[in-house]
């Protein structure tokens, strides 16, 4: 029920030509989806809600003054439409400035209505007895499946204001202030009515499209910034989220720290187009920037379970950046797509086993974080352990800041760790973190070296050998060779340049992957390819250093060990597809228990991919389940090298054994195209490979499966 409460005079005079406006542009609905948008007049602490298209338009185009938009809605529909069968109107009232009340006033009960009306027709003005349509509470207190809850806050103030939202944390909050829920039910939140679970109205066909740019994105709290909306369609109104202007530009500032959303919405003759949004985090002023620190849940989490990044800063945080870096190349880095939006914690995703080196950036007004890092190893799931090694110790890489560095100049060592050390210790540099700055005034080769300790213990020592040289007082002379001299077609060879001169820069040509003074080189055919390389320092370029690597044609593929098995089913395995082994189709008919799965694929010439694997993976499908021994290979039934209870050694080539194992319930093999870079084995578009897998176990090698046959569905993931 409506509240009676008289309103100041300055209320009175400021509402009610609000009031009588609002009244005459309402229209009557028609029938279609559409949004409640919500406003709020900073002035007066009041909020509203509206449906109608001529009252929004109003709002947004400054008819009303001091109203801004919120940025939240909920969805209704208008009368008639048949989605909502079963669904009751909402009547709206007005509180009559003159009697002392100045709020509008939504209900879904007919009861209520019908009494309002009655009771206090010269207080409450009716202004429709249907302005959109909803769902009512059912009587257990609840809405209906498909329905979102709409709560109900009223401030109990005598300038009489009610809050509609179906945000269940505005709500909390509305009531931390003092408001007080109305509705129905017992729970922690009674429920007024019940809106539409749908979208939110698609904008219309020409309607403006806008973008938000701050003038800065680190705002500091009591310095104004300035948003700037940059529209097409030309728009006639603009009605922007948490910020009061009606143009392309507004002024925000705040008092409080932390993140706020502001946009705009622009109309023109052709409808409201869709909100464009900017989030900034509002901090107190800065005096130095941030510093932080890195800590992972666990340093060897298993693949598909969640790990939880923590990152702790000193100073103020306007905003935190989420970097996936490369373990060897901590300087390569992209940012974490799911942590977009993260602050002190970050729950990335990983999509294949490996070390992943995750680091923190923290910005404010005065400057950026230096990097926090944390080195995570992440683990393929029912992977045997590898041969015996202490697991739980950590295990380090080491990185120079440069291989040539000249005397006197400074050198930064960086170790990337797992299993999160608690202790570091150096050799020939100083220091008891993970990094270490030195210099040396002789010129040489010095190795330098780390080893980390945790609980379990110091594990094996990394080290790095840079070769200390005179300040150049010439441009640089390099040579150049491979390792493999001789590789495969489709496989790598690693370049590495020797220079003196203490080079600053190096460019390759013929090659991509480059990493300082080597680079990884892959070429897909056969044949002799030339790569060179020139370096540079303050002095000049070198002349190009030259060699020439012979790719070999790999070993001959396709040979067939079938012969050393019984009871072989072959089947093609579609490239980028799936398949079950009870499919009749193919002649395949089932995994038997005793059985060995020959799967071919066939890898288009087409094949293409950047930096994401691909993958063979099965998973239990219908019969028993079992443990499997699954292969890649160029060889059919290739189970070569394999012994229970050791995990067998790989051959990149296939030449000599397979190119990579898998083990486990839903065992699983990632692999790569040639010319990607990793580490993975490599595939060569137009030849074939196969899957071959027993229904065996890893450690005792003997027969997993207890029913007539343990089929699988197997699944070919391209890489990307």
């Amino acid at each position: 029920m409506p509240h009676l409460q008289r309103p100041s005079v300055r209320r009175l005079q400021s509402l009610r030509a609000f009031a009588l406006a609002l009244v005459f542009v309402f229209v009557a609905p028609i029938a279609s989806a559409k949004d409640v948008v919500e406003y709020y007049h900073r002035g007066l602490d009041h909020y509203f809600v509206t449906s109608d298209a001529n009252e929004i338009r109003a709002l947004d185009g400054g008819t009303f003054s001091g109203w801004v938009r919120t940025g939240y809605t909920f969805q209704v529909f208008n009368a008639g439409d048949t989605r909502l069968a079963g669904s009751v109107p909402v009547c709206r009232f007005y509180g009559n400035p003159l009697r002392g009340l100045d709020s509008h006033f939504y209900s879904a009960t007919p009861q209520e209505c019908d009494d309002v009306q009655a009771r206090f027709p010269n207080e409450w003005l009716l202004e429709s007895t249907d302005v959109f349509h909803v769902h009512p509470v059912a009587s257990n207190g609840q809405c209906p499946v498909n329905t979102k809850a709409v709560y109900r806050l009223y401030n109990g103030r005598p300038d009489v204001n009610h809050r509609y939202t179906t945000d269940g944390s505005v709500a909390d909050a509305m009531l931390a202030k003092g408001y007080a829920f109305e509705g129905i039910g017992t729970g922690p939140r009674p429920i007024v009515f019940c809106a539409a679970s749908i979208p939110a109205a698609q904008p219309a066909s020409g309607a403006p499209v806008c973008t938000v740019s701050p003038s800065t994105q680190y705002p500091v709290l009591g310095t104004p910034l300035e948003l700037r909306a940059t529209c097409t369609g030309s728009p006639t109104t603009f009605g922007w989220i948490n910020c009061a202007s009606h143009t392309t530009t507004c002024t925000a500032s705040a008092e409080v720290a932390g993140p706020v959303m502001y946009g705009i919405v622009a109309s023109n003759g052709s409808g409201a187009g869709p909100a464009a949004t900017v989030t900034l985090n509002w901090q107190p002023p800065a005096t130095e920037a941030p510093t932080c620190t890195l800590a992972a849940s666990s340093t060897t989490p298993l693949l598909g379970s969640p790990l939880t990044l923590t990152g702790t800063c000193a100073g103020t945080v306007a905003r935190h950046e989420w970097l996936t870096c490369g373990a060897l190349t901590p300087d390569a880095c992209s940012p974490i797509a799911e942590c977009a939006n993260a602050t002190t914690t970050c729950s990335p995703v990983a999509r294949q086993a490996g070390a992943v080196l995750y680091s923190l950036r923290a910005t404010n007004s005065v400057g950026t974080s230096p990097k926090a890092s944390v080195a995570v190893n992440w683990i393929a799931p029912n992977t045997p352990p590898p041969p015996p090694s202490p697991n739980d110790t950590p295990a380090c890489v080491l990185v120079a800041s440069s291989t040539t560095p000249a005397i006197n100049s400074t050198l930064t060592l960086t170790a990337s760790c797992t299993n999160a050390p608690t202790q570091y210790t150096w050799t020939n540099c100083t220091s008891t973190s993970a990094t270490c700055t030195t210099t040396s005034s002789t010129t040489g080769n010095r190795t330098y070296s780390i080893s980390a300790r945790n609980a379990s213990g110091f594990g094996p020592t990394a080290t790095v050998t840079v070769a200390w040289q005179v300040p150049p007082t010439a441009p640089p002379t390099c040579t150049l060779n491979a390792s493999p001299a001789s590789p495969y077609a489709g496989g790598t060879t690693t370049l590495t340049a020797s220079c003196t001169q203490s080079p600053t820069s190096y460019n390759w040509n013929n090659c991509t992957a480059v990493s300082g003074n080597t680079c990884t080189a892959t070429s897909p055919n056969v044949g002799a390819v030339n790569y060179s390389v020139t370096a540079t320092n303050a002095l000049g370029t070198s002349n190009a250093a030259s060699i020439t690597v012979n790719w070999q044609a790999p070993p001959p593929a396709g040979a067939d060990f079938c012969g050393n098995y019984t009871n072989v089913k072959r089947v093609d395995l579609p490239w980028g597809g799936q398949l079950t082994t009870n499919n009749p189709a193919g002649g395949l008919g089932g995994f038997a228990a005793d059985g060995v799965l020959v799967a071919r694929i066939r890898v288009p010439t087409t094949a293409a991919g950047t930096s994401v694997p691909g993958a063979v993976s099965a998973v239990e499908y219908i019969d028993g389940q079992a443990n499997r021994i699954m292969s890649l290979s160029p060889s059919a039934c290739d189970f070569r090298g394999f012994s229970p209870g050791v995990y067998p050694a790989t051959d990149s080539t296939g030449a000599t054994r397979p190119m990579a194992w898998g083990f486990g319930i839903n065992p699983s093999v990632q692999f790569l195209l040639s010319g990607m870079p990793g580490s993975h084995p490599k595939l060569v578009p137009g030849q074939t490979y196969y899957i071959n897998m027993r229904n065996r176990d890893f450690t005792t090698g003997q027969s997993t499966c207890r029913s007539a046959e343990c089929n699988v569905r197997i699944t070919v993931q391209r890489p990307s």
